[in-house]
């Protein structure tokens, strides 16, 4: 069983966790909208935008993204060849 100091760090841990996150993400702007992921990955406006939308978010936290374009790809590795198509 935990001690309470294990206890209280844990808790600790989590709340400086869940501070930075909502922080991070109420002073971080989202690299796409909704709009971006129903006109490039062709999708119906619904729950699964929000999906897509959730997923370049985390990504986007982590550092795996850090543009517009670079989210894009990170949704679908062929968006590249559909933008240039595009232009």
């Amino acid at each position: 069983e935990a001690s309470t100091e294990e206890g209280l760090e844990r808790f600790r841990r989590t709340v400086t966790r869940t501070l930075n996150d909502y922080f991070w993400l109420y002073d971080s702007d989202p690299l796409l909208s909704g709009y971006d992921v129903v006109v490039h990955e062709g999708l119906e406006p619904g729950p699964e935008v929000g999906e897509h939308l959730f997923q370049v978010r985390v990504a986007q936290r982590e550092g795996i993204v850090a543009g517009w374009q670079q989210a894009l790809e990170y949704l679908a590795p062929d968006i590249k060849d559909r933008i240039s198509r595009r232009r």
